[in-house]
């Protein structure tokens, strides 16, 4: 699962790179955003959001409740951090569906990950991260686990 932070303690680096985002988006004052670090490999999958290989993401359903996070919605401004926390851009979600681990099709897979066979690797990619992530809250991951599939657009760098 992404690493989503509570929004009232946003370091004042996030402020400032929202304010400077909303100085040239009028459009969005008075939206709610929030901000995170993608899992296992923070920067590798930052590179790809910004050079636009990666319009999707992925996490466990049953992971929301036990961490008290909301399932992300469309319309959800969110700042994508590297591993340090330094803010590198904001995206877009579009679209939010669930379906079973098992059920992945080529299209989330192409969206989430850049390697053929897009389901396989996505699938292997995952399993692994899934059950590490279920593993430390003593949970067990099984293939009819419900996946959140996010697809996003990159709307400021």
């Amino acid at each position: 699962m992404s690493d989503y932070k509570e929004i009232e303690k946003v370091p004042d680096p996030i402020k400032e790179y929202w304010q400077n985002f909303l100085s040239h988006n009028s459009m969005h004052v008075g939206r709610p955003f929030t901000y995170f670090t993608f899992g296992d490999d923070p920067n590798g999958l930052l590179e790809a959001v910004l050079s636009g290989k990666k319009t999707g993401t992925s996490s466990l359903y049953k992971l929301y409740s036990t961490e008290s996070v909301a399932i992300p919605t469309t319309g959800l401004l969110s700042i994508v951090c590297d591993k340090d926390g330094n803010p590198r851009c904001i995206i877009e979600i579009t679209n939010v569906c669930l379906f079973k681990f098992r059920d992945i099709t080529e299209n989330h897979a192409k969206q989430d990950i850049d390697e053929e066979p897009f389901i396989e690797n996505w699938k292997s990619v995952h399993f692994q991260f899934f059950k590490n992530e279920c593993d430390l809250v003593k949970q067990r991951f099984k293939e009819d686990d419900m996946v959140v599939f996010e697809e996003f657009v990159k709307i400021y760098e």
